[in-house]
């Protein structure tokens, strides 16, 4: 994925600088509660009315920066997504038509539409949150730093304890989001299969296959889901109990620097916040890198329709085809398809008109796409009349 956040490095720069700016200052809000209760413990209303303001100034200055940011964000998403689809789309149309008829065309669908919804939840938006919560985690141990460096190394210790549990998960949390990939696929299949044999199953008054199919389908993704879901509660649950725990160390040693003299009483209030922005954030990104590099296996799945490529020497050559006419003219043209008793065009004699349109209606198998192949070059008929 960094490739496409590469070719917009500009506008992705700008939003992951906002969200640095609404962490740092929430961050500097988050210091000032010591101030506040220390206010408060001396009893003095005018200092406590001035925090109070500056609390609430710097985090209205933060939704505002937000606004903006969000904006940013969605649309830098979007367009990285639309590099995304065009990609695939130009993928698709370099497949040789061997391979591309391998597949129902729902199949495809799903990289354009369900796999690309993952790429922007589980990819691009997990990114910008990866970047808004390292924010907080780096500004807030600054802050701990400040305050007494026992703090500082000891939240370094467990954030490393932290972000170890979920890397150790990576592949079962990957294999998860590759399992809904592959449901969706299937749920597609057999959906697919159901609406586009509809007419056949209309005439054996057997319409009840369409529901069945689909409920098939449903308890594919169902399962596919419930599973994903049952792999990031167990890791979410170890993380909770490890986060819980180094925050309770962080207030400990607050309270043992206060009894030894070294932090006011009111310190601890801006220690307990700090220290919940450093593991929630550690916990949170921690779950999000494992989130990010599960979509390793989507992209991987795009590289492997990228490989199914025409070779240069192969792909039809449209150099050779004389755009520039005024009438495209079929002469008593007759075809069938080598080893096929069936004949698909029977003296057949029509002139088409530049820039008009024209509608072409029949069955399956009648010989509509011959028509087109026949026109571009693509197959040669079996005979024809030059005047």
């Amino acid at each position: 994925m960094h490739k496409y956040l590469k070719q917009h490095l500009f506008s992705v720069g700008c939003a992951c600088l906002l969200l640095l700016t609404n962490s740092f200052l929430q961050v500097f809000a988050a210091t000032k509660m010591a101030d506040l209760a220390n206010a408060l413990i001396a009893k003095n209303i005018n200092l406590f009315g001035q925090l109070l303001m500056l609390i609430f100034l710097l985090w209205f200055i933060s939704f505002i920066i937000s606004f903006f940011e969000s904006y940013i964000e969605e649309s830098t998403t979007q367009d990285i997504l639309t590099d995304i689809r065009n990609d695939i789309a130009t993928a698709l149309t370099e497949m040789p038509e061997s391979d591309f008829q391998n597949n129902p065309a729902d199949y495809y669908e799903s990289y354009l539409q369900n796999d690309v919804n993952l790429i922007q939840r589980e990819g691009v938006n997990t990114f910008f949150r990866i970047v808004r919560f390292s924010g907080n985690a780096i500004f807030a141990l600054i802050a701990l730093y400040l305050y007494s460096p026992i703090l500082f190394i000891t939240a370094i210790f467990l954030v490393v304890l932290i972000v170890l549990v979920p890397r150790l998960c990576k592949k079962y949390l990957s294999n998860g989001v590759e399992e809904i990939s592959k449901a969706n696929e299937k749920f597609l299949k057999y959906t697919s299969s159901g609406l586009h044999g509809y007419e056949t199953l209309f005439v054996f008054n057997a319409l009840s296959e369409i529901k069945k199919l689909v409920d098939t389908g449903s308890s594919i993704l169902k399962k596919a889901n419930v599973h994903n879901a049952i792999r990031r509660s167990i890791v979410d649950i170890i993380t909770s109990v490890v986060n819980i725990g180094s925050q309770l160390i962080i207030l400990g040693i607050t309270g043992f620097l206060h009894f030894r003299g070294v932090l006011s009483a009111g310190a601890i209030l801006s220690t307990a916040e700090l220290a919940t922005k450093v593991f929630d954030s550690a916990g949170i990104i921690n779950r999000y890198l494992a989130q990010l590099l599960s979509t390793s296996g989507i992209f991987a799945k795009f590289s492997k329709l990228k490989n199914l490529v025409i070779p240069s020497n192969q792909k039809f050559d449209l150099a050779s085809f004389p755009m520039q006419f005024k009438t495209l003219e079929f002469r008593d043209v007759s075809f069938s398809y080598p080893g096929s008793r069936t004949t698909i065009l029977s003296h057949f004699s029509y002139a088409f008109i530049r820039d008009s349109f024209y509608k072409l209606n029949g069955d399956s198998g009648r010989g509509k796409s011959t028509l087109l192949k026949l026109a571009t070059g693509q197959l040669k008929p079996n005979s024809f009349k030059w005047n």
